[in-house]
């Protein structure tokens, strides 16, 4: 009898499903196989936890709307562990996304044992694709290098640069104008890479090789952002569409929002949901384009989280959307000797300061563990009365080996052809693994 029933449940099945048996040129036992992405969207929030996320979300389009990123049909999430630490770097883990191995903190492209893994760069050009590569921080830094480069150390910014001339990078655009000497440049130039410096020539740019470079270091954080100038994350993005979408063979492309990183290491919480929010702009343009392209996976995640950020029973919004610059611009403001502390919290914090706020942070700019000195003791101060904790700045100056990142695992969004590859509890390899496969065509 149970024989019986097990028919009558496949049968049901079968109906349920819609599955009618298998095609007879069907080799997936009737099942088709998904076809697969012609092109790759990885958007990665550098430091954006899920304590990032959230804070980004109730300090920019609140509780209710939600951030573009948000709005999506498949969600992981993602361990974040390089080897040797539980605690990751942003070098081994772009690392095991760019490669689908482990490595050590520190170390960009390579194994442990100092052998080159083969990057996104690499497999894209060896399957006919082009390459682009998106930062707002120098874009010699860990992240967007993992993908194109091999280095055993991410502090050699000016080798990473040179490194760059055989990537077969199509675009690659972010800050760090100072690793490329007008020597490089040259290098660049007759190999047909052109150079825009401002928004003004990247927007003007029609060519199908593009560097730009729109700062000497790191562009600015959003909140200090000249538009003029520099370029949004979002501006850069879709000008990097704009370019790679003309290889009808498909495309990669990173976009990187790195300085959400930097402000959790700062303890800027104001400064940092105003990255957090400019991420997302790039996140609803890449998203607009995969739905239009029709062939384009989204995916947005994070290479780990940064600063133990702790949103408390006394986290006020209007505080951290009244902020008007980033305390890395107020203290320069107060070393450079153009206002003193008082008045530059005045102007600047979005809130009247008191005798006991500018005496709170004078004695915290005292305390030699203080990583970043007179801005470190602003943000954290500033973020303290906004309700954020972060962790305690004499344990992240002292004893933390990447300065305050934290081991939580990170979020994953997914959107398109293959997105829902992209869900359950997955090893930051395994994404770069699934990555490539949801690339290639069927055999």
């Amino acid at each position: 009898m149970w024989r019986h029933m097990l028919a009558l449940a496949v049968a049901l099945t079968a109906l349920l499903c819609g599955c009618n048996g298998a095609d007879e040129n069907d080799d997936n036992g009737g099942v088709k196989p998904e076809k697969p992405a012609r092109n790759v969207i990885l958007l990665i929030g550098d430091g954006m936890g899920v304590g990032q996320v959230t804070l980004g979300r109730l300090a920019g389009p609140g509780v209710h709307e939600g951030l573009g990123l948000e709005k999506t049909p498949y969600v992981g999430l993602v361990k974040t562990y390089a080897t040797g630490a539980l605690v990751t770097d942003s070098a081994a883990a772009g690392t095991a996304f760019a490669t689908g191995r482990k490595t050590t903190n520190g170390t960009i492209g390579m194994s442990p044992d100092g052998n080159d893994l083969e990057n996104l760069a690499e497999w894209c050009r060896k399957n006919g694709k082009s390459v682009g590569l998106v930062t707002t921080t120098t874009v010699t830094h860990a992240t967007p290098a993992c993908f194109a480069v091999h280095c055993s150390e991410r502090k050699r910014e000016s080798e990473i640069a040179e490194l760059y001339l055989g990537s077969g990078v199509e675009v690659l655009m972010g800050g760090g104008l100072r690793y490329f000497p007008d020597s490089l440049q040259k290098q660049f130039r007759n190999r047909g890479y052109s150079f825009a410096l401002d928004r003004q020539e990247m927007m003007k740019s029609r060519e199908p090789h593009l560097i730009g470079l729109f700062s000497p270091s790191h562009m600015d954080f959003e909140i200090d952002r000249d538009p003029t100038v520099q370029p949004s994350l979002e501006e850069m993005a879709l000008k990097a569409l704009q370019v790679l979408d003309e290889d009808k063979d498909g495309f990669f492309l990173l976009v990187e929002g790195g300085r959400i990183d930097h402000a959790c290491h700062g303890h800027d919480a104001g400064t940092m949901v105003r990255d957090v929010a400019a991420f997302d702009l790039a996140v609803r343009a890449a998203v607009a384009f995969a739905e239009r392209d029709g062939n384009t996976l989204v995916l947005v995640t994070a290479d780990h989280a940064c600063g133990g950020l702790a949103i408390t029973e006394k986290v006020s919004v209007e505080r951290l959307r009244a902020q008007k610059a980033s305390a890395e611009k107020m203290a320069r403001f107060v070393n450079d000797g153009k206002q003193d502390l008082a008045a530059v919290l005045r102007e600047w914090s979005g809130a009247e300061p008191d005798e006991d706020t500018v005496k709170q942070i004078r004695g915290l700019e005292d305390i030699s563990a203080v990583p970043y000195g007179l801005q470190n003791a602003i943000a954290h101060v500033l973020s303290e009365r906004a309700g954020v904790g972060w962790h305690p700045l004499h344990i992240q100056a002292t004893h933390l080996v990447t300065k305050g990142h934290d081991g939580a695992d990170v979020s994953l969004y997914a959107w398109g052809p293959r997105a829902g590859d992209f869900t359950g509890v997955l090893e930051n390899t395994e994404v770069g693994v699934r990555i490539r496969r949801a690339m290639e065509k069927p055999r």
